[in-house]
């Protein structure tokens, strides 16, 4: 007789009930990061509304630089202001030397790199076309001194990494002087000369009040109604002064140290008795 197969129990199926995940707390931001979002904000602005350029391919394999902004004609208004002109001809000359320092070799231009430059001009805020090229200059500068530095960490031998730092250290140089060359640039030509102690002797005059000077003429600026013109400040003739010598001439005392007295004057011509 065949045994009777004995019934397995079904396998217990294990239900697994999703519990909810605990929503997320929404991040608060610390008093320090509120004041720097504030001050950003602020920058922003204070800053001019600039926009940046694309590419758009042309038949051939040619890309065009063209403004990037819903309406182009307003788009140029406001890159020419950002730039400090209001030539056409200037920011479209800008913008292709831009181009063309962007590739390196036998690369096309690229966006992001000209947008950088851009940017990089825009943040100096340019009040002229010079003060412009200095900046599109700084810009690459900047650029070909990072590349410089990859070249350099990534140089296999010592001669590829001399050559490497030698260019690095002229950019760096050639950095700083663009910098320095913008602030001499930017400095105004009048030099202000403040006056903290006055020594007025006899037959002097004293002027008071701010005093500058333009193209060798001093000029007064003050409160004063009757400097509203500048006011030319010429030499005071005066009484001359006694030469120290002749003040300080007193008689010598003898040894005797009584009845002396003064010394002749060697200048003066003795009388015969």
């Amino acid at each position: 007789m065949s045994k009777p197969k004995s019934k397995n129990p079904a396998p217990a199926v294990a239900e697994k009930i999703a519990s909810p995940s605990p929503q997320t707390a929404a991040y608060v931001p610390t008093p320090a990061e509120r004041a720097a979002i504030g001050a950003h904000v602020q920058r922003r602005q204070r800053q001019k509304p600039a926009p940046g350029i694309k590419l758009t391919p042309l038949p051939g394999g040619a890309r065009e630089i063209e403004v990037d902004h819903p309406e182009p004609d307003l788009g140029h208004h406001l890159l020419r202001e950002a730039l400090g002109t209001t030539s056409g001809q200037f920011v479209g000359g800008l913008l292709l030397q831009l181009g063309n320092a962007s590739g390196t070799g036998n690369t096309r231009a690229d966006e992001e790199s000209i947008n950088f430059m851009l940017a990089t001009i825009r943040g100096i805020e340019p009040r002229d076309e010079v003060e412009a090229m200095l900046g599109a200059q700084m810009a690459a500068v900047h650029i070909a001194t990072m590349a410089m530095t990859g070249m350099l960490i990534n140089s296999p031998t010592l001669p590829q990494q001399d050559s490497a730092q030698q260019a690095l250290n002229k950019l760096a140089r050639t950095f700083t002087g663009q910098m320095e060359a913008l602030k001499r640039y930017r400095s105004s030509s009048q030099q202000t000369v403040t006056v903290e102690h006055v020594h007025i002797h006899q037959g002097g005059q004293a002027v008071v009040g701010n005093v500058t000077h333009q193209g060798g003429v001093a000029q007064i600026a003050g409160d004063q109604p009757h400097a509203s013109q500048p006011t030319r400040i010429e030499h005071a003739r005066g009484t001359q002064m006694p030469r120290q010598i002749e003040a300080e001439r007193a008689a010598v005392p003898g040894t005797s140290g009584a009845g002396q007295e003064g010394l002749p004057d060697a200048r003066r011509p003795r009388r015969r008795s």
